[in-house]
């Protein structure tokens, strides 16, 4: 579940970063729009991992 959020989220950022036209009226947006799919991105990495709660 969360290799395949991992995976989408990879996908929708290459997507977005190699059309920055999308963005082209509202930087400030395209800035934030990454800095919060890395920080989920690094958030799900960590949480892979963890160890398991016994």
């Amino acid at each position: 579940m969360l290799l395949d959020e991992l995976e989408i989220l990879i996908i929708l950022l290459d997507v977005h970063l190699q059309n920055p036209d999308f963005w082209r009226d509202d930087p400030k947006g395209f800035d934030e729009y990454v800095n919060s799919v890395l920080d989920r991105m690094n958030e799900i990495k960590k949480q892979l991992n963890e160890p398991p709660a016994l």
